[in-house]
C-alpha cells in the first residue's frame, strides 16, 4: 500500500535537494570569487585582453609551487559592483581574499597600466595634483589597522605586446643568479636644496656605510662636478651596460628624465642602454609618476623593453621627501640582505609596514612609494655573497671563510667562526639556488669550526655555500672542477 506522507515526504527532500543544487549552481556562476573555499598563493588581476600574454606566467608560477590565479576584471566588477567607482571593486575583492578565502593570497600583481587597472587617486595639497596610489589595494577594508597585508606590484602595460616583454624578463630574472656588478650609485646634484648641496651624496654614503658593501662590488656615479666620484650619464650608460643587479638613484626626476641636467632622457634610452640581463630600479626623491593616459613615461619605457631595462622599479608616485624614501630603501634592503629567501615582494611590504609611523602624516608620502613588476620576483643569490651586514649589537657576529681549496677537484674545506652558541645551518646550492646539500644542521659551540664537502657525482660549475647562525647569514661562492 502506497504511503502517502512518505511521497510528500521524498518529494519535499527531492525539492530541497533541487533548491540546494540551483543555489550551489548559481554561486559558482555568479559568485566564484566569493566562496570560502578558494585558495592562492599568488593572485593577478588582468583585463580580458591580456589573458593569453599571461598564461606562461601563470604556468610559471604554478610549476615553481607558486598556486596562482589570474582573475579577470569583468568577473570581479560582477561579482565586487561599487557605484562610486571601479578602483573601490578591485579593492573590495583583494580585501574579500585576504579575509575570507581558505588561504588568503601573499602577492597580488595588477597585470596593465593605468588605462587598464585604475589606481587610487590622491590629491597631493603640496603641488595640487592627483597622484595614483596603488598601496590602497593593498590595505584590507575588514581590518582596523590601516597598514597594507599583501604584497602588491604592478606591470604598467600599455597592450599586450609590453606585457609580454615585461612577463618574459621577469622569468628570465627568475632563473638568473650571478650579475657582473651588484649595486651603481647615482647621486644627484642639488644647489638649491637649502645650500644642501651633497645631501644625495651623503644618503649614497650613509648606505655604503650601514650595510658594509664591499668596494669590488659597487660602481658609484656623483654628478656633482667637483666630486671624486664624478662622472656623466655615458658613463651610467657604461656601468649599466656591463651589467648591475640594483641601479640606486637618489636625485630629482621627472616622469621624462632625471636630474636637473636632464640625464637618462626618455627619448634616448633606447640607443645608449644595451644592457644583457635586466636590472632592478630604486629611486629616492624621484618623482616617477606613470599615470598618464597620453604620455609614456621613463619608467614604463624602462619596464617595456623585450630584454634590457629594468625587471622591477621602486620609487614614489609623484613628488616625494629624500628622508622618507632613502629610510624607506634603508629598511627594505636591509630585508634582503637579512634574509636570502626573500622576494622583492616581501622585503617591500616589510618595509613599508615599519615605517607605520610615518604613513599616517599628512600627504602620506610613504604611501606613494609604489612597487612596479612581480612581488613574488625570487632575489638571485650569488649576488650576497660579498655583502656584509653590520649588526649594530653584536659587530662581526659571524664569519664564513672561503673554501679551499677553490677552485677544487674531489674535496673542499669550508671554516667558519661564531662568536656565541648558536643553532647553525651550512648548505649548498646550485646557480639556480637549488639546494644541493646539508653539511650542518645543529646546535653549535661559539668558536671556530671546519667542514669538509666532497660534491661526488655532481657536475662541474659554480656553487654557493651558505651559513646561518640565528637571524643572521653569510654567502660565499666556490667553484667545483672534476
Amino acid at each position: 500500500m502506497l504511503n502517502i506522507k512518505s511521497v510528500k515526504s521524498n518529494k519535499k527532500t527531492f525539492e530541497y535537494i533541487l533548491l540546494m543544487l540551483n543555489i550551489l549552481f548559481s554561486s559558482s556562476l555568479y559568485s566564484a570569487l566569493k566562496s570560502p573555499i578558494n585558495h592562492a598563493d599568488y593572485i593577478i588581476i588582468s583585463p580580458s585582453e591580456f589573458s593569453d600574454a599571461l598564461i606562461e606566467f601563470v604556468h610559471y608560477k604554478n610549476s615553481n609551487n607558486l598556486n596562482t590565479l589570474n582573475i579577470c576584471l569583468d568577473s570581479i566588477y560582477a561579482e565586487f559592483p561599487d557605484s562610486l567607482s571601479q578602483a573601490n571593486s578591485i579593492r573590495n575583492f583583494i580585501s574579500y581574499a585576504i579575509q575570507f578565502w581558505q588561504t588568503p593570497p601573499k602577492y597580488c600583481l595588477l597585470a596593465g597600466g593605468i588605462n587598464h587597472i585604475p589606481s587610487f587617486q590622491f590629491l597631493c595639497h603640496v603641488d595640487s595634483i592627483l597622484i595614483s596610489i596603488d598601496e590602497w589595494y593593498s590595505i584590507n577594508k575588514y581590518n582596523q589597522y590601516n597598514i597594507p597585508e599583501i604584497a602588491l606590484g604592478r606591470f604598467p602595460a600599455r597592450n599586450e605586446n609590453e606585457l609580454i616583454n615585461m612577463v618574459h624578463k621577469s622569468i628570465q630574472f627568475d632563473g638568473f643568479h650571478s650579475y657582473e656588478n651588484q649595486f651603481l650609485f647615482v647621486a644627484d646634484y642639488d644647489s638649491t636644496s637649502f645650500g644642501a648641496t651633497t645631501a644625495f651624496e651623503n644618503c649614497v654614503d650613509d648606505f655604503i656605510h650601514q650595510f658594509q658593501i664591499s668596494e669590488t662590488c659597487y660602481s658609484r656615479i656623483d654628478l656633482r662636478k667637483t666630486s671624486p666620484y664624478y662622472g656623466t650619464e655615458t658613463d651610467i650608460f657604461n656601468v649599466l651596460n656591463h651589467d648591475v643587479l640594483y641601479f640606486s638613484y637618489y636625485g630629482h626626476g621627472h616622469p621624462l628624465f632625471w636630474s636637473k641636467s636632464h640625464i637618462m632622457k626618455i627619448n634616448e634610452i633606447d640607443t645608449f642602454l644595451d644592457n644583457q640581463h635586466p636590472f632592478i630600479l630604486t629611486a629616492a626623491a624621484c618623482n616617477q609618476i606613470f599615470d598618464d593616459p597620453l604620455q609614456k613615461s621613463l619608467i614604463e619605457t624602462l619596464m617595456s623593453f623585450e630584454t634590457k631595462g629594468t625587471v622591477a622599479i621602486i620609487g614614489s608616485a609623484g613628488l616625494n621627501f629624500l628622508y622618507n624614501e632613502s629610510s624607506f630603501l634603508d629598511h627594505f634592503y636591509s630585508q634582503i640582505f637579512n634574509n636570502s629567501n626573500t622576494t622583492l615582494g616581501d622585503a617591500f611590504l616589510t618595509a613599508k609596514c615599519s615605517l607605520e609611523n610615518e604613513r599616517e602624516k599628512e600627504e602620506g608620502y610613504i604611501r606613494r612609494i609604489t612597487l612596479l613588476g612581480d612581488p613574488s620576483l625570487k632575489l638571485p643569490l650569488g649576488n650576497m655573497a660579498e655583502i656584509e651586514i653590520m649588526d649594530n649589537n653584536i659587530p662581526h657576529k659571524i664569519h664564513l671563510s672561503q673554501n679551499y681549496p677553490n677552485p677544487f677537484n674531489s674535496e673542499t674545506t669550508i671554516g667558519f667562526n661564531i662568536k656565541q652558541p648558536s643553532f647553525v645551518v651550512l648548505k649548498i646550492y646550485n646557480i639556480k639556488g637549488q639546494e644541493i646539500a646539508t653539511l650542518v644542521k645543529r646546535y653549535c659551540s661559539s668558536g671556530n669550526h671546519l667542514v669538509i664537502w666532497q660534491p661526488g657525482d655532481l657536475s662541474s660549475g659554480l656553487y654557493f655555500y651558505k651559513l646561518q647562525a640565528g637571524n643572521l647569514f653569510k654567502i660565499k661562492k666556490l667553484i667545483f672542477q672534476k
